[in-house]
Formats: structure tokens, C-alpha cells, sequence
């Protein structure tokens, strides 16, 4: 599925939704953007789907692809280096279950602290956002008791990660000059917040509910999608 009006933006950044794990589709979508695409993905890039290993190989080896932190990579470095913020279970009854038999099967024991290290440093190293020329991606929606500047090495901010940049469930609200674009919501999907003026403001690319991948293009919010 495409919108098929032209892109006449200089601009080649395009924004990817929740991946799950979904590495063949993700490689059908990134064949179909146009060279050179600057990809920023929301996050969510691991659990659920059968290849999340191949995921984040791929996104390990090509540096020039942004990879916001998401809810999911953070409960698995919570369960793999056993800090416990989460329940000791959360990772795999939230699709953690895939993502280490994923591993596995590439010759990765997550639970080897020798093993895992690499990955959970780069996940570890991972932004919690992307902001530049007016975009402003989160894996999460943004609210307005967010203290961004407050975000520190745990990849949330003072309140409870329940309600942060990587965890929050309520809409988006706008920011001035920022356009917003998250993942996180699949109960949504692909979806387009408007201002009072009827202006868009911010923009839902989670559509992984219902078995598609999306990516949008910024500022035209051209959409290209492939399924699962």
C-alpha cells in the first residue's frame, strides 16, 4: 500500500514504525524507499516476530540508520542483565519469548553475560529521541509533564517509566514547531492527530496490529507499507 502523490521535499527522512521482529518485511519496506533514505525507526525493534536477532544485526551494522529506544528493548536489557525494574517475567510474556529463540538459533545466548554484552551495549547506547529540522520522533507519545531535559542513563525521565517517552499510552500533544511522529500505540494504528485548526500535528506509525510495517516519509507524510 502507497500514497502515490510525488515527493517534492528535499528532505529523504523517513520514519519507521514498530518492527517486531519483522525483518523480512523490513527489508521489502527499505527496498522501496529511495536511495540514501535517512531511516529513523521508533523503536520496538525486537519481540514478537521470528527475526529479531536479524533486526538488530542489520540496524548494528548500519549505523547511518537511527534507532530510538523503545519499551520493548528495554525490558529485554532489564531481564537480560536481571536489574529487575520490571516483574522478572514482563520481557517474555511480552514477546521476549521470540526474540531469544531468535538469538539462539544465530548461535546468541542472551543469558551469557559474555554473549549478550554487545547487544545490550548498543541497546544501552540507544536515544530516546530524534529531533532535527522540525521532526520529533519518541518511541512513545509525547506529553506535557514530560521534563525531556530530565532523561538520563536509564532512558527515562523522574516519573514513573510507565508514563515516559518510551512507555506512554495517552495521545500526543502538540509541540510548538515540532512535528511528532511515534510508534508504541498499535491499538491505534497508522494515524494522523490534527489541531483545532485542522492542522497535523503529530502522527501514529505503529500499525504492527494489524500485520503491516509502515514507513512515512518528513515533511510529505507520503506512506509506504508491507506486510508481515
Amino acid at each position: 500500500m502507497s500514497n502515490k502523490h510525488t515527493i517534492t521535499s528535499m528532505s529523504n527522512i523517513w520514519v519507521i514504525g514498530d518492527i517486531a521482529g519483522q525483518y523480512d518485511a523490513l527489508m521489502r519496506l527499505i527496498a522501496r524507499l529511495p536511495a540514501k533514505a535517512k531511516i529513523i525507526s521508533v523503536g520496538d525493534i525486537v519481540d514478537r516476530g521470528p527475526k529479531s536477532f536479524e533486526v538488530v544485526k542489520h540496524f548494528m551494522e548500519n549505523p547511518q540508520h537511527t534507532v530510538v529506544l523503545g519499551n520493548h528493548e528495554h525490558m529485554m536489557v532489564e531481564h537480560i542483565t536481571d536489574r529487575n525494574y520490571y516483574s522478572r517475567d514482563c520481557w517474555l510474556m511480552n514477546g521476549g519469548g521470540k526474540t531469544y529463540e531468535s538469538f539462539h538459533q544465530n548461535g546468541v545466548d542472551l543469558m551469557s553475560p559474555v554473549e549478550a554484552e554487545p547487544y545490550v551495549n548498543w541497546i544501552l547506547d540507544l536515544p530516546v529521541l530524534f529531533v532535527s529540522g522540525g521532526l520529533f520522533v519518541s518511541h512513545a507519545p509525547y506529553a506535557k509533564y514530560m521534563k525531556l531535559q530530565g532523561i538520563g542513563p536509564d532512558h527515562y525521565s523522574g516519573y514513573s517509566v510507565e508514563n515516559s517517552i518510551i512507555w506512554n499510552r495517552t495521545p500526543p500533544e502538540p509541540m510548538p514547531e515540532m512535528f511528532q511522529m511515534f510508534g508504541h500505540n498499535s491499538h491505534v494504528g497508522l494515524k494522523t492527530y490534527y489541531d483545532d485548526d485542522g492542522k497535523p500535528y503529530a502522527l501514529c506509525t505503529d500499525d504492527s496490529r494489524s500485520e503491516v510495517l509502515t514507513a512515512v516519509h518528513f515533511p510529505t507524510l507520503t506512506t509506504i507499507q508491507e506486510g508481515f
